[in-house]
């Protein structure tokens, strides 16, 4: 049964993804997709001529009178990325696609796609498009939900990449953060090593089913290292014509190479070796490097036609918890061996970044990335060096890597005067993309970063960047933002305001409800909406930043992370309840208004779950979304209700309030079981939500044991149980 009908010419560019450059209406009668015509479209054995060609014959799988012709020709026009192009002409009994290279001809079958989708007639019009930027798409970091992604995953992940027209994929191979669970490092290894075949980073996966009604507890290897299916994804990225851009952080984020190879590890003035970080005066530290990287382009970008690198270089930062046998040892992520510490740290960055990027352009690569916080002496990192741009414009001169070195600049506000990239400086030269963020941590709460990459989109279409790579994790409940990203990265001018790109998603995705679907989404955002407030303050309670307060102070997971003057694992509970309790009535305002607008949108996207021509699915997993928001505003709406009972001696209360606490929890793990891929489930989602199970289900047990026992919720060590700890 078709639900749409798309014969009305506007409407039909909407569903356009991105939004086209051009586009016209013919005279004629509509084009009417029944599956029959015949076909002509340009071979080959591997690509994006072979996608187009295999993609148009599955629209058209039966000979009819109508024709569907592909052809690829040289741009008409000049532009920055006009190969990439495409004039798509519909008639009453013909449609052309002509590309203008062999992505522009695939872009141009994927436009067909979308309007044919649920569509039972296609207006007669021409869509000319191409565009903005030469680099598209975003990148995936190694860590909680990648690994847990099985080959279908991330194929997945591919696929609906390229559907969006986006063009770049870089994947994260390697990448550490400090202690976190379980005592020990996060770090992540996703390609087998041949000089090193016996490292590996096997993950533990711990949480409670309610569907299987038993606590899960697994470790293995992630299956991108365990199963070694790189190659099929580079593979489907070549069809597709996706750039898939090997991440390997080659200085900053580092604890697992430097702990396991501990020659190339940086040192203290002692020479006892920091587990963090490289010396870059030891020639074994590039014999390592340099055999990685020959590794991946021999094997991998080599094969498939790559070109392009990443080498982060950002956060070069020590700190607490780099030591997994001492996680309140400071570990210093500069090496103070004799040869280094003779040396400025931005001397050293430099030198140590320019052999990499010469190394890599030997190799072939024509594009290697690196960030930018290293090279802002504003940001944390960069406070270290100092302003080294001097050095460092006449560093890649002298070595001639100016036409392959791109700085990646990477900010996370959607608050302008909060934004860290203003300016990609282009007086100075070098190449430049920007990085905003999906989100990212997908397994504490959903945030919604629209304005964020429509701001710093603006930076990059205003100084002529080379486009936009998002720093993300990938996960479907995300296809809004996705759907931004490839907006404001095709054709930033056309996009709008973000609520202009929710409308159109709310149209292509919910269109016998769009109304409701756009005041779903835009509800969704007010409860997640970041305000210009302070993370750990609040110094104008009337702009709370719900952002800030749902993420940063009222989610256990930046409490997993090691503090000095705190015992690890810290109890979480104690340290945010004595931080909230001061400003507890303008928290409480924020909560019972953000559960409310949570509750709401909750309410919208079960009822169109229900809605025949809708995405359910998608409905579906907004609901989950929301219901998480809804969920974790209202156990601490409870906390707040038991501080106060238990200072009343009223335990066997707060017993009650405690066990519906877990129900309610209980209830939302079913509904993330039942509505998420597996790696997402898998991954620290599930862990997440039953810690805060374990914590309620504690409190309720102590109170029933102890009626009449005084409890502190600011004192909850001796409260929390084994599998509290074992959770921790």
């Amino acid at each position: 049964m078709l639900y749409f009908n798309v014969s009305d010419f506007h409407l039909a560019v909407n569903r356009i993804v991105p939004l086209p450059k051009k586009a016209e209406p013919l005279e004629g009668k509509p084009f009417l997709p029944d599956g029959k015509a015949t076909v002509t479209a340009p071979t080959a054995e591997f690509g994006p001529v072979m996608t187009a060609n295999k993609r148009v014959n599955a629209l058209f799988p039966e000979t009819g009178s109508k024709t569907v012709t592909l052809s690829i020709e040289k741009a008409p026009f000049e532009a920055r990325c006009a190969d990439e192009g495409y004039c798509l002409t519909v008639t009453e009994n013909a449609i052309d696609i002509v590309g203008y290279g062999e992505r522009g001809l695939l872009y141009g079958v994927i436009t067909l796609q979308q309007l044919c989708k649920d569509a039972d007639a296609i207006p007669a019009m021409r869509v000319t498009d191409w565009p903005d930027n030469p680099t598209r798409g975003f990148k995936e970091e190694s860590r909680f939900g990648p690994d847990q992604m099985e080959k279908e995953d991330w194929l997945a992940m591919i696929e609906d990449m390229a559907n969006r027209k986006l063009n770049t994929v870089v994947i994260s191979l390697y990448g550490c953060w400090g202690v976190q669970y379980d005592g020990v490092c996060s770090e992540y290894l996703f390609l087998p090593l041949k000089r090193h075949p016996s490292l590996a980073t096997p993950k533990k996966v711990k949480y409670f089913s309610p569907t299987e009604n038993k606590w899960i507890e697994s470790e293995d290897l992630p299956p991108i290292y365990r199963d070694n299916f790189l190659e099929d994804i580079f593979r489907l990225a070549r069809d597709l014509g996706i750039q898939i851009v090997p991440l390997w952080n080659a200085f900053g984020h580092n604890t697992f190479l430097p702990r396991n190879i501990p020659e190339v590890a940086a040192v203290d003035e002692n020479g006892v070796s920091q587990k963090n970080s490289f010396c870059t005066s030891n020639p074994a530290t590039y014999e390592l490097l340099f055999s990685i990287f020959d590794q991946i382009i021999d094997d991998y970008l080599i094969p498939y036609g790559m070109t392009s690198f990443n080498i982060g270089l950002d956060e070069v930062t020590g700190g607490l918890a780099k030591d997994p046998d001492d996680v309140f040892r400071r570990c210093e992520a500069w090496c103070q061996c004799p040869a280094c510490r003779s040396q400025e740290k931005g001397d050293l960055f430099i030198n140590h970044t320019i052999k990499l990027v010469s190394h890599l352009k030997a190799k072939g690569m024509k594009s290697v990335y690196i960030a930018c916080d290293m090279l802002d002496p504003k940001r944390a990192g960069g406070k270290q060096l100092g302003d080294v741009t001097e050095k460092l414009l006449s560093a890649v001169h002298a070595a001639d890597v100016a036409d392959t070195l791109v700085i990646s600049w990477w900010a996370y506000h959607s608050i302008p005067e909060k934004m860290q990239v203003r300016d990609l400086y282009p007086e100075r030269g070098l190449r430049n993309i920007v990085a905003p963020w999906n989100g990212y941590q997908m397994w504490c709460v959903a945030l919604q970063p629209l304005g964020n990459i429509q701001l710093i989109g603006a930076t990059n279409h205003r100084d002529g960047g080379e486009g936009m790579v998002a720093y993300s994790i990938w996960d479907r409940s995300q296809d809004r933002v996705h759907d931004a990203l490839a907006e404001y990265s095709w054709n930033y001018e056309a996009a709008g305001h973000p609520n202009d790109v929710t409308r159109r998603y709310a149209l292509r995705h919910f269109p016998t409800a769009t109304h409701e679907a756009y005041r779903g989404y835009r509800l969704m955002d007010y409860a997640v909406e970041q305000r210009p407030s302070q993370k750990w303050s609040f110094p104008d309670a009337e702009h709370i930043s719900m952002l800030d307060l749902l993420f940063y102070r009222l989610n256990h997971y930046i409490f997993a992370y090691p503090k000095a003057d705190a015992p690890y694992p810290r109890v979480f509970l104690d340290e945010t309840l004595e931080w909230a309790l001061p400003m507890r009535e303008d928290i409480e305002r924020a909560l019972y208004n953000g559960s409310a607008v949570a509750r709401e949108a909750m309410r919208i996207f079960l009822s169109l779950a229900e809605r025949a021509g809708c995405d359910q699915h998608m409905a579906l997993r907004q609901a989950y979304e929301c219901h998480n928001y809804l969920t974790l505003m209202e156990d601490w709406l409870s906390i707040f209700e038991m501080h106060d009972l238990l200072a009343k001696g009223d335990n066997l209360t707060v017993a009650a309030i405690a066990r519906a606490r877990v129900w309610e929890r209980i209830d939302l793990m079913r509904r993330c079981e039942d509505t998420k891929e597996q790696f997402v489930v898998k991954a620290m989602t599930m862990r997440q939500h039953s810690i805060f199970l374990q914590l309620f289900e504690d409190i309720a047990a102590w109170c029933e044991k102890h009626p009449k026992e005084k409890l502190e919720l600011t004192n909850m060590r001796h409260v929390l149980s084994d599998r509290s700890w074992w959770l921790r």
